[in-house]
């Protein structure tokens, strides 16, 4: 049966539950995976290496991706197995199919990001659907039931996948997307303590992050450029030292080095009220041109400074100075409270988080 909404927005975690039961989203009810304002999808087994000489795997409005698949030479695209492990290395593309699909249901949209812990580890994640010409953002086609891949790029580490692991999240849109002008995130911020301190609270366009830069007790972490590949069931295992460097600042100032993959934190520590969800810009001119974050989405509940997972595109270093502007973030309100609250009472791992805080396959 179609589930009927009585808003508009972003759907929360009771939606997303209906969407299942409905066959909307074809996929198991499994809780955990439900998260306050988005889901996690799993990977299935089928992985695809795709040569160079292809070059970037485009998705398209007329054809499934399996159709595409097909047309493509065999030299160009060869299947492989997720089964008892697979590793991505950086530098290449793979395509990985999902296990879930998504049926027609009017007036409902899809947009996706990467998980925190593999946004953390500079992966490159983006999704695309049967008959659907963009990246990471879905339209139903009537009548048609839609298969999600994932195109991955390792672009600092080498990382092993597995089968019905998630590392991407999907949000779910009905008729709008939610997001809140101006004057009522000043209001928000007038209502709820969303960011500490108030004082220095800047806003135009969005909420503006800023970099912080003191050494407590480090600035950064500078990926190091490592072969050994990160098996990614292993939880709180790996030493931070041997694939980051520890950075300092120098009276507030660092320098970006072109091409360098870093983790840096903002100045704001955030507390989103239950209502709302928000996003990190990937990319903004306040800041330097790059990209400013891997997975830039904040669920409903989360409170904490955030982590930026920046790699600069400029042709030379950049100086860096503490309290800078580097991005903004949007907030959504979402038509229904979710019945759950991110939080380490759902299993969230980012709970609180203080600090240049790393994947959770590194020992704090």
């Amino acid at each position: 049966m179609q589930p009927i909404f009585g808003g508009e927005g972003p759907l929360s975690s009771q939606h997303i539950r209906e969407l299942i039961k409905g066959r909307i989203l074809i996929s198991e009810l499994d809780e955990t995976r439900i998260q306050p304002a988005s889901f996690d999808p799993t990977l299935s087994d089928e992985i695809y290496s795709l040569s160079d000489s292809l070059g970037i795997f485009r998705p398209k409005a007329y054809s499934t991706v399996e159709e595409v698949l097909d047309k493509l030479p065999k030299t160009m695209c060869k299947k492989y197995s997720l089964k008892g492990g697979f590793e991505l290395r950086k530098g290449f593309s793979y395509l990985i199919k999902l296990r879930e699909e998504f049926n027609w249901i009017p007036d409902l949209f899809i947009k996706s990001s990467p998980k925190s812990s593999f946004g953390r580890l500079f992966l490159n994640t983006r999704m695309i659907a049967d008959y659907n010409p963009s990246f990471d953002e879905v339209q139903p086609v009537e009548g048609k039931k839609l298969s999600l891949w994932l195109l991955v790029q390792p672009l600092a580490f080498n990382i092993i996948l597995y089968p019905n692991m998630s590392i991407n999240q999907l949000r779910f849109f009905y008729k709008s997307e939610g997001l809140l002008a101006p004057r009522d995130v000043k209001a928000e911020l007038e209502n709820f303590e969303l960011v500490r301190p108030k004082q220095d609270i800047s806003f135009w366009r969005g909420l503006t992050i800023h970099l912080d830069l003191t050494n407590k007790p480090y600035s950064a972490l500078v990926a190091k450029h490592v072969w050994e590949p990160i098996d990614t069931r292993k939880i709180n295992y790996y030493n931070i030292d041997d694939f980051f460097d520890k950075v300092l600042s120098t009276e507030g100032k660092m320098k970006l080095e072109p091409n360098s993959y870093v983790l840096f934190r903002s100045k704001e520590f955030l507390k989103i009220p239950r209502h709302l969800s928000s996003e990190l810009r990937s990319h903004s001119y306040i800041g330097l041109n790059g990209t400013l974050h891997f997975a830039g989405f904040i669920d409903n509940g989360f409170e904490g400074q955030l982590v930026l997972e920046v790699h600069s595109d400029e042709l030379s270093s950049v100086i860096l100075e503490d309290n800078m502007p580097i991005s903004r973030v949007d907030f959504y309100r979402c038509f229904e409270v979710p019945d759950k609250i991110y939080g380490r009472h759902i299993g969230s791992h980012y709970s609180n988080q203080r600090g240049v805080r790393v994947a959770k396959f590194f020992r704090i």
